[in-house]
């Protein structure tokens, strides 16, 4: 099982839970923070939001899916298309 931080309201199941417990077992979790901290408010919004989509379950855009819609949003400029 994976727990997802939304930045709000705190963790979310995500996925199946790997091992069966029985009732009223102890289980000792270790949490590891492995995400870069924020150096600016801006960037902690960012990721907060990003954590939110995450834990929703929304897939993430790929890097060229990004690039495609800023080119849409330019109307059809693209800085890699005015370097070459």
């Amino acid at each position: 099982m994976t727990l997802v931080y939304d930045g709000v309201d705190g963790f979310k199941r995500q996925g199946p839970l790997p091992i069966a417990l029985k009732k009223d077992e102890v289980v000792h979790v270790v949490i590891v923070d492995e995400a870069p901290k924020s150096r600016t408010a801006m960037g902690a919004d960012l990721r907060a939001i990003r954590a939110r989509i995450v834990a929703s379950g929304v897939p993430l855009l790929t890097r060229e899916e990004v690039l495609a819609e800023v080119h849409s949003y330019r109307g059809g400029y693209s800085e890699i298309e005015s370097r070459e």
